[in-house]
């Protein structure tokens, strides 16, 4: 989800000589859209994810490169970091057999007041549920369950990072997911703020710090407010910790 961490996880990656950011993409879910041929308006909806598992997905992934081209620009590897890619993840692992996919999990009360806090576009329809509590904290656990699903379906190109984990034991957990993605670790990949390349996203202040735990635990300052979010959370059985 936004605000769980992505950018910091993508820092690390494109530190590596051999990684392009790529920034966040419309393109993978453009390609799905072209290729199912649905007269609908919506990117994704019931109709084009039916007529897209019937699609020949090769043809879909070479959609997609060739979108891209001139974004990564000859790079051999790089990074698309839309976060709405957790929806179309089966796709991508039909599309793009050779794709890794990180998915990054923050602990639930930051990640819902952190995405409840930010104003999104206004006129997009992706984030619209950030607008009510409540609808973040279903939201969240939704998402956590479909990532969870991915990760039991395909444990060779899904791996789940918890943030939290990582901002705490930045050596272990990013020794493991730069090797999920057959990178060659290196400790430098940690110094984040070496990497120069630009940031488009609402973790542009953050990312020039330090990997550091002082985000950890920030809703509580406003846990009083959000009392309705908490009750949701835990009504689905999810664990805080």
């Amino acid at each position: 989800m936004p605000r769980s961490g992505t950018t910091l996880i993508e820092r690390v990656l494109t530190n590596n000589n051999i990684v392009k950011s790529a920034g966040e993409l419309q393109e993978f879910a453009i390609a799905i859209k072209r290729i199912a041929k649905t007269s609908s308006q919506y990117i994704l909806d019931p109709a084009t994810i039916k007529a897209a598992i019937t699609s020949d997905l090769s043809e879909i992934g070479e959609l997609y490169r060739q979108c891209v081209k001139n974004i990564v620009k000859g790079a051999s590897r790089f990074v698309d970091k839309m976060p709405l890619n957790v929806l179309n993840a089966g796709f991508i692992i039909g599309a793009i057999p050779t794709a890794k996919i990180v998915c990054v999990i923050r602990n639930p009360m930051d990640t819902i007041w952190g995405n409840y806090k930010q104003l999104f576009s206004l006129t997009d329809s992706y984030y619209n549920y950030a607008f009510s509590q409540v609808d973040t904290a279903k939201y969240y656990c939704e998402f956590v369950r479909l990532a969870e699903f991915w990760q039991t379906a395909f444990p060779d190109q899904f791996k789940i990072v918890r943030y939290d984990d990582f901002v705490q034991q930045p050596e272990i957990i990013g020794k493991e997911f730069v090797e999920f993605c057959g990178l060659v670790y290196d400790s430098k990949m940690l110094e984040i703020t070496n990497n120069k390349s630009a940031v488009a996203t609402a973790s542009s202040v953050q990312v020039r710090s330090k990997i550091s735990t002082s985000s950890l635990g920030q809703w509580l300052k406003y846990r009083s407010f959000l009392q309705p979010a908490y009750n949701e959370v835990i009504s689905q059985g999810i664990k805080l910790d």
